[in-house]
């Protein structure tokens, strides 16, 4: 918790104790917030790291570059490359196209299903 800015309020809020208890549940809240959506966020960034490496390991494999990648698969380059780097804001499609294309199968499975086809 950042004392500095709970003294800031304190001290801006007119001395008011309410104003300060308000202030400082709001504070509370919002930290709990962002401990959830960054914990997500790197949940996030390290699937995107995971498909990439795997993407990368497989075009190298297939000797292909990416603009033949892009070919075959009916992507741009662009995307080839934001995929190899990890970048999580590539399209689901655009993903399935690339994979299937290095004969890559994406599975999802869950504790109450088992595996998901």
């Amino acid at each position: 918790m950042d004392i500095g800015l709970i003294r800031f309020f304190y001290c801006y809020s007119g001395k008011n104790r309410g104003s300060f208890i308000v202030v400082l549940k709001v504070f509370r809240y919002l930290s709990l917030w962002w401990q959830i959506i960054s914990n997500k966020i790197s949940k996030i960034y390290l699937l995107s790291r995971g498909i990439g490496e795997a993407v990368l390991r497989h075009r190298k494999a297939a000797g292909l570059t990416r603009s033949e990648l892009s070919e075959l698969s009916g992507v741009g380059a662009t995307a080839i490359y934001q995929i190899e780097n990890g970048h999580p804001t590539v399209r689901l499609e655009t993903l399935v196209s690339v994979l299937d294309v290095l004969n890559i199968k994406l599975r999802l499975s869950s504790s109450l299903e088992g595996e998901i086809s």
